[in-house]
């Protein structure tokens, strides 16, 4: 019976020496996310620094970007950076740019102490795929950025929030950081970018008399300093066509139609005059 006591007591002891590590455990995978927009996170990001959180926004990826943003206000200076848990590398591998996070294959990323798991499923794989589907160059073989990606993805997500404000995250230490644990709903648009192979263009040149250049002059926000926005409709006229200016692509270059096939640019020198 002293044999049986013993035995009993030293199970004791070594089941409760096991439990704070499986509590703490349990705790943080029991931890509920809180509800926030991207301008929260902007704004107060102290408040949410280290949390769990879920956000809803549209997901912007190029060479130089992989963010989250939404139509709430008002935004902070910094925006949130988005990053990948577990050891899945970010879409940015594709142009080549390495991970802001380093990842090791089979192991979890780890962000300030805290290892970040990824939930792998089929909205993971959709999510990866339609954020990264891009041509590399525009259909005349011009170099292409974020106008050229396939899909305008807004998406749900669930991960660990990082605050920027003391040394920031991606390019240049932008941002705050959203690492995704979870990926909870997304939707995809397909753009007008086309697929296939690049294409030889034709081109025109017109030349304005001076009349038409005075014409120019008089349109509100025809200038070098609000990069001609508002004449291209009046450029694209000269050749037949009616366009709108906002149905263009929207990238800082010249106008382009979403399906790259038609693009108007201004060149030459300028000439400034009294009220002109």
């Amino acid at each position: 019976m002293m044999r049986g006591i013993s035995l009993r007591a030293f199970c004791l002891i070594v089941f409760l020496g096991a439990i704070p590590a499986a509590s703490a455990e349990n705790k943080r995978s029991a931890e509920p996310p809180l509800q926030v927009t991207t301008c929260q996170l902007e704004t107060h990001p102290s408040a949410y620094d280290h949390k769990l959180v879920e956000a809803r926004g549209r997901v912007y990826f190029g060479k130089f970007d992989f963010v989250i943003d939404s139509t709430c206000t008002p935004h902070g200076q910094s925006r949130v950076w988005l990053d990948l848990g577990g050891d899945v590398q970010a879409p940015g591998e594709y142009w080549g740019v390495a991970s802001f996070l380093p990842k090791h294959k089979g192991v979890d990323v780890q962000v300030k102490g805290l290892s970040i798991p990824l939930v792998h499923d089929a909205l993971l794989d959709k999510f990866v795929n339609d954020v990264g589907a891009t041509r590399f160059r525009k259909p005349n073989g011009d170099g292409c950025g974020s106008e050229c990606l396939f899909y305008d993805v807004t998406a749900t997500l669930r991960g660990r929030f990082f605050s920027g404000t003391k040394g920031g995250f991606g390019m240049e230490e932008c941002c705050h950081l959203l690492v995704i644990e979870r990926v909870l709903r997304v939707s995809s648009k397909r753009t007008g970018v086309p697929t296939g192979d690049e294409f030889q263009c034709t081109s025109d040149r017109w030349q304005p008399s001076a009349e038409e250049l005075k014409a120019f002059s008089a349109i509100p926000g025809c200038s070098l300093r609000d990069d001609f926005k508002n004449c291209y409709a009046v450029l694209a006229k000269h050749w037949g066509d009616k366009i709108k200016a906002e149905k263009g692509l929207d990238y800082p270059g010249p106008w382009m139609s979403h399906d790259m096939t038609v693009s108007y640019k201004f060149a030459g020198g300028f000439i400034q005059e009294t009220g002109h």
